[in-house]
């Protein structure tokens, strides 16, 4: 059985759709990062809303088994591109990634806490101590629950501030 081999023209008519979105997003970034409107807002949503796109096409490219070598060469190139450009618009944008970086770092320390209550099976623990009076169930579970949402909260905090004490932003 033969094996079906993409080539870089297939790949770029059966994407070109998301090709051109592609395109259209790294202009508007480009022409947006041009413009003083409040800290290039928009140049930094149209260069995430980019980011996303490139992802989407970056998964959209065929196994390697399936690829031609000029595809996996424009692969390579692709993803060389999409990192300079982000490489640049994170100097760029530096204070606006830095301000919300408590948004990833919130998930990462949740992602974190709840693999731990996994792994050690800590809300069997929970279960027990509110198990012995059902009155106070409710209670002890809300407690609980909102000292770990405080915890994620005050360990994304500190982790942002100390990432803007590292790159200079106070």
């Amino acid at each position: 059985m033969k094996k079906r081999v993409i080539t870089l023209r297939k790949f770029i008519e059966e994407n070109s759709k998301l090709i051109s979105v592609v395109g259209i997003f790294g202009g508007l970034t480009a022409y947006f990062s041009g413009i003083n409107y409040a800290d290039n807002l928009l140049s930094f949503a149209t260069f995430l809303m980019f980011i996303l796109l490139c992802w989407e096409l970056w998964v959209s490219f065929p196994k390697s088994e399936e690829a031609s070598g000029i595809i996996r060469i424009f692969e390579v190139f692709f993803i060389f591109f999409v990192f300079l450009v982000g490489g640049y618009m994170f100097t760029t944008f530096k204070k606006l990634l830095i301000t919300f970086s408590v948004f990833p770092f919130m998930g990462l320390y949740t992602l974190i806490i709840t693999k731990l209550f996994d792994k050690f099976k800590l809300y069997k623990h929970v279960r027990k101590i509110a198990m012995k009076n059902d009155k106070l169930d409710p209670l002890v579970r809300a407690i609980f629950s909102l000292s770990v949402i405080i915890l994620v909260i005050v360990l994304a905090v500190l982790s942002a501030n100390l990432l803007s004490r590292m790159f200079g932003i106070v």
